[in-house]
């Protein structure tokens, strides 16, 4: 989400930052996204080289299911019971990486909780 948020202020951002934001939206492909070359290059980018094909077939499909399980759900509805100011939303048709590879579909969601829990968006 955070690299979702950065992506529209890339200009701003120190070069190194700037950078590496860049780097990561190189790999981002939304037709692509969640695919096993995309998965790679997440999982190398976050792990180091290499991490994706040193990685069990197991690893690689629980990789391949994230954000999109029954358990998943229940986790964010988990964490959306304790936290006083989680909100919890469910965006149609949009996926685990939405926020970094669609983040104009995630920004009124995410921009009316911010104001809501008195964040300031200046």
């Amino acid at each position: 989400m955070i690299y979702g948020a950065l992506r529209l202020r890339v200009d701003e951002l120190a070069p190194d930052a700037a950078a590496e934001v860049r780097r990561v939206y190189e790999r981002l492909d939304p037709v692509a996204g969640g695919n096993d070359p995309w998965l790679e290059g997440f999982i190398d980018h976050w792990n180091g080289s290499g991490s994706w094909k040193a990685m069990s077939e197991s690893a690689r499909d629980r990789a391949r299911r994230v954000g999109s399980t029954p358990a998943a759900l229940a986790i964010a509805r988990g964490l959306a019971e304790v936290n006083p100011q989680a909100r919890l939303e469910l965006l149609s048709d949009q996926g685990h990486m939405a926020p970094a590879i669609a983040p104009d579909s995630v920004w009124p969601s995410l921009r009316a909780h911010l104001l809501a829990v008195g964040l300031s968006l200046a």
